[in-house]
């Protein structure tokens, strides 16, 4: 909250209870102690999700982006009725209420998740996680060869950009990078590498910052036009449709093969 609104501590508190409803805006800081989930390196907090079946609803919502329910599967996503942090209840889904679990397996022990709430608005909670930083999403989902690799910000785009029949992985924030490693795996595999994020402000900066921060990484840099008005590949798909959307892929990717 800090870094988004350019603000001190306790004026980034006054904001969270103030969107939380506990303040009417008046600053009174004994009411800002606020009991949020804080995940410390040296402590893998605990998330467990009970699993239901997909809703209709919540297909439609997967389905506005052209996600099909087998992909889903294939890349471990889940419905969460109930949602448990450290043995207690924090969230339960509704109608209103959408969250979707990803999972990536265990670490010591524990299971690692990072659960999505997508209608959740502006300024409220939208994941919660117990991910490693270094965590690639959409990693374990490739095959061991292919033309072009897409690296994105998000599961979502990754599952889009599978539907469009390209190959595509996210870093666990669209602060995070792939390592020299990670890229070096990646690059004996795939023929071109090509990083899309976002195409505002913080998109547009964080590929700023990765290009000048890795110049020995021979990557493409690209964004979708503004003319669209869609910041992200899954955004394009609901504007403008699947098939257009696959024609425009279709169109970029051969120009960078050639």
């Amino acid at each position: 909250v800090k870094e988004k609104y350019q603000c001190n501590y306790y004026e980034a508190l006054r904001i969270v209870a103030k969107d939380l409803g506990l303040i009417d805006g008046k600053v009174n800081k004994k009411q800002l102690i606020i009991p949020m989930p804080i995940f410390e390196e040296d402590k893998h907090s605990e998330i467990q999700i009970e699993v239901k079946q997909f809703t209709k609803q919540e297909l439609d919502w997967w389905n506005q982006f052209s996600i099909k329910e087998e992909t889903l599967k294939k890349f471990n996503v889940f419905s969460a009725n109930t949602v448990f942090l450290d043995g207690e209840v924090f969230s339960k889904s509704s109608t209103r209420s959408f969250q979707f679990g990803y999972y990536f397996g265990k670490k010591d022990g524990k299971e690692v998740w990072k659960i999505y709430y997508p209608l959740n608005k502006k300024g409220k909670l939208r994941f919660l996680t117990n991910c490693p930083k270094n965590i690639i999403q959409g990693v374990r989902q490739l095959s061991d060869q292919g033309d072009i690799l897409v690296i994105t910000k998000s599961m979502k785009d990754v599952m889009v950009f599978h539907e469009l029949g390209i190959s595509a992985i996210a870093p666990n924030s669209e602060n995070l990078f792939i390592s020299s490693n990670q890229y070096n795996k990646l690059k004996s595999i795939y023929q071109k590498i090509v990083v899309i994020y976002d195409n505002d402000l913080p998109g547009i900066r964080a590929m700023n910052k990765f290009r000048k921060n890795n110049p020995e990484m021979d990557l493409n840099w690209l964004w979708i036009p503004r003319k669209y008005n869609a910041k992200d590949i899954s955004d394009l798909v609901k504007s403008i449709g699947f098939e257009e959307t696959k024609r425009l892929v279709e169109t970029t990717k051969q120009l960078l093969i050639q």
